[in-house]
């Protein structure tokens, strides 16, 4: 059985069309920001590490599901292109990669996230294992 070969081909698919969203959202964001009045405020949480935007919206139901689908597919296509990374960075070390495999994003490191990161990690080359870990 031939196994498959590394590449940056499927993640940068994916990336792309996380691109197209991002200038679709950004269109809508624009448009919606025209005719509506958007009141947003910050704050930032040192001690849980968080930076928190809120956001008051008022405007019609349709345009809000629209923006909100908008950013999932934005998230969704970026999240693919990061397992796809993932799923390429594992290929350098096996032919099959196991189903574990994939991009990890933890809010909080815990023993739990590290036995989280492992498994996720696992059978990725052990340079790049770090590389991921700091993201």
């Amino acid at each position: 059985m031939i196994g498959y070969m590394p590449s940056l081909h499927d993640p940068e698919l994916n990336l792309g069309r996380a691109k197209h969203y991002l200038k679709v959202l950004d269109r809508q964001i624009t448009r919606f920001e025209k005719t509506h009045k958007l009141q947003i405020s910050t704050e930032e949480d040192l001690n849980q590490g968080v930076y928190l935007i809120r956001a008051r919206i008022d405007f019609p139901e349709d345009e809000s599901l629209n923006i909100a689908v908008t950013a999932g597919d934005f998230i969704c296509r970026l999240r693919a292109s990061l397992d796809h990374l993932a799923w390429q960075l594992a290929l350098y070390d096996t032919d099959k990669p196991g189903f574990d495999i994939h991009f990890p994003i933890c809010e909080k490191d815990s023993p739990d996230t590290q036995v989280k990161i492992a498994k996720a990690t696992f059978g990725m080359p052990d340079e790049a294992i770090p590389v991921v870990r700091s993201f």
